[in-house]
């Protein structure tokens, strides 16, 4: 996700709070890297922090409900432990950080890190989990180059301070989807648009012409009609293929 100054701010944490923490970050189009030029950067936060404090967490079916379980222990000591290796190697957690055994016995705080150092599991591998790292950028064009800078691309975020600007920033982005003020679901519900991703994310497209093209397979059938590629065994070969071939090749070949 990318945050240009002059984006409108609390629209950009609120929304995207969603597209990080939504049925607990477990989405193959969850947030996960957030990239905020450095002078908007504290805003932002604030903004973030505001919203995930009224996050509604709780153990039950009611829709005012907005986060709820991991699906297993397992995932849970991998979230946890992505969020420790982190901190050990200078992280900092602005936010969460831990179990939430009071609510229940797989759930985990959402979680948002900053200062992550290069060779942090978080930051290297997908956690699949309620925690989003931050980091700040001097430019729009840093922040374009390091969120391209991954083996994965399924989707992204772009908070941009136009429209315009927003749609040029997600034209650079090696994603098969991207989200211009908004999380995931603008690209997620495009039903006649291809859904699919770059990189080592997922294989093929789903929705639009795409997804249905997948499953078939192509077969080209080549019909010559009239005349004889070959020649008419009239005139020499030479001849034949130097004035006649493009002619046939051009209107008799039917495909």
């Amino acid at each position: 996700m990318i945050v240009e100054k002059g984006a409108n701010l609390k629209k950009a944490a609120s929304v995207s709070m969603r597209g990080m923490f939504a049925n607990a970050g477990q989405l193959c189009i969850s947030i996960e890297r957030v990239y905020v030029e450095r002078d908007v950067m504290d805003e932002f936060l604030q903004h973030l922090k505001n919203r995930l404090d009224k996050l509604v967490i709780a153990a039950n079916y009611e829709y005012s409900t907005e986060f709820g379980s991991i699906i297993s222990e397992k995932q849970v000591q991998k979230i946890d432990g992505h969020v420790k290796d982190a901190v050990a190697k200078g992280s900092k957690v602005f936010y969460g950080g831990k179990r939430l055994p009071e609510i229940g016995p797989l759930y985990y705080s959402p979680t948002v890190l900053l200062d992550v150092p290069e060779g942090a599991e978080v930051r290297e591998n997908e956690t699949f989990g309620p925690v989003v790292s931050v980091y700040p950028v001097d430019s729009v064009e840093e922040a374009i180059e390091r969120a391209n800078d991954t083996e994965y691309g399924l989707n992204s975020s772009v908070w941009g301070k136009t429209y315009k600007s927003g749609e040029l920033i997600a034209s650079q982005l090696e994603t098969g989807t991207v989200a211009v003020e908004e999380g995931y679901v603008s690209a997620w519900e495009s039903l006649h648009a291809p859904m699919g991703g770059q990189g080592i994310s997922g294989i093929s497209h789903r929705h639009g012409p795409e997804g249905i093209l997948k499953y078939t397979d192509t077969t080209t059938v080549g019909v010559q009609r009239l005349v004889d590629t070959d020649g008419n065994g009239i005139l020499p070969h030479r001849i034949w293929q130097k004035y006649f071939m493009p002619i046939i090749t051009r209107f008799f070949v039917q495909a």
